[in-house]
């Protein structure tokens, strides 16, 4: 996945304030910032677990209370 496919996929659920991609060892990271709380919390409920076309692992979405 690049920047903007996280972007893409993220707009499909609220506001995106801000966001980032990057790789880490073999896997990448990435976080979103959403407008509000309920965005985040409906992209958490539809992305968490989800499966990606080709990939052999699941996505795994959660707030970060730090940020």
């Amino acid at each position: 996945m690049e920047a903007d496919e996280l972007h893409d996929i993220a707009t499909k659920y609220g506001r995106v304030l801000e966001y980032d991609i990057w790789r880490e060892g073999s896997s990448k990271r990435g976080w979103v910032e959403f407008g509000t709380r309920r965005e985040a919390n409906r992209a958490i409920d539809e992305l968490d677990n989800r499966r990606m076309e080709d990939w052999n692992l699941c996505l795994e979405a959660y707030i970060d209370c730090m940020r």
